[in-house]
């Protein structure tokens, strides 16, 4: 096996190289070689680490302000729906207000026209009094007339009745007294009572206003000083 031999840089000669003088150069480079990687892994490693280290900061830095930002958008979108939900209860409040106003007017309208209306109906009641009482008391007043105005008209058939014979001049004075009834109660039925019956000699079926009977009034016309009941008993 030939031997290794190295050149020497002066003198050029070849120099044989023997284990013993291999050795510790093989283990000094092979010292420094190993020290040099290990220098050069330290080295990659805390590049590495130091890499790592500047993304994870650059990450968290940036996750950090997505963070922010989305936190910052929320915050927005709350104070929004509590500013929504706020304008919402003021609505409210004003609906259930503006309700119990008009509620309140509401009822106040209906006692108003409640009141009115009870007014009215006095009003309306009193007047249809009035006018009854106003209708009785012309009623009263007319037939007050109509009754003078009878009386009169017995008067002077009694002054006619003095003047001619006894049975002629009372049939005239019981026709002009027919007449005379016929004219003032144009409503009622007046009947001359037949000639020869013992009694009245005119009969008055009084007629209200509806044309039903409510009564009868017999006449007799006596030219005498003495009025007897009997006259009566033929009604």
């Amino acid at each position: 096996m030939p031997t290794e031999t190295i050149t020497c840089p002066h003198c050029h000669k070849k120099i044989p190289l023997s284990k013993a003088l291999t050795g510790p150069i093989e283990e000094k480079l092979r010292s420094a070689i190993e020290s040099e990687a290990r220098r050069r892994e330290k080295a990659l490693a805390d590049d590495f680490e130091r890499r790592l280290g500047e993304e994870r900061k650059a990450a968290l830095g940036k996750a950090q302000k997505e963070l922010k930002t989305r936190l910052s958008d929320m915050e927005t979108q709350l104070g929004e729906k509590d500013q929504a939900i706020e304008q919402a209860h003021k609505k409210e409040l004003q609906l259930l207000k503006r309700q119990r106003e008009l509620e309140d007017k509401q009822k106040t309208v209906e006692l108003e026209i409640a009141r009115k209306v009870a007014e009215q109906g006095r009003q309306i009641e009193k007047a249809a009094v009035d006018r009854l009482q106003e209708q009785n008391r012309l009623k009263d007043l007319e037939k007050d007339k109509q009754l003078a105005d009878l009386r009169r008209q017995i008067e002077d058939l009694k002054r006619k009745a003095e003047q001619g014979s006894q049975q002629t001049q009372g049939e005239a004075i019981e026709l002009e007294l027919e007449a005379a009834l016929r004219a003032a109660f144009p409503q009622d039925s007046i009947e001359p009572v037949a000639k020869g019956v013992r009694g009245a000699d005119v009969l008055q079926r009084v007629n209200g206003p509806t044309g039903h009977g409510c009564g009868s009034i017999i006449w007799e016309f006596k030219n005498t000083k003495a009025w007897s009941d009997g006259v009566a008993a033929k009604a």
